[in-house]
């Protein structure tokens, strides 16, 4: 059936979309991701200085778990 819905709509509008995932919108984009692993330097670098070094931007600062699931995902890409 999703195949088809594919099909149709590629032969239909010439494109073809793909529907948002469900589940909760991150908190932080690609470029805050690489800002928080720029500022933490060193594996003893608190959570809370990384987050007073983190460049200002339109979004509320990430927490100090959002950084360290953020950390965790950068010293391993696959999990």
């Amino acid at each position: 059936m999703v195949v088809a819905r594919c099909w149709q709509q590629w032969i239909t509008e010439g494109r073809m979309y793909r529907r948002g995932g469900s589940g909760r919108p991150r908190n932080t984009n690609d470029r805050q991701d690489r800002a928080i692993r720029r500022v933490a330097t060193s594996p003893t670098t608190s959570l809370a200085s990384i987050q007073r070094h983190l460049p200002p931007s339109r979004h509320p600062v990430p927490s100090r778990e959002t950084i360290r699931r953020r950390l965790k995902v950068g010293l391993n890409p696959t999990s």
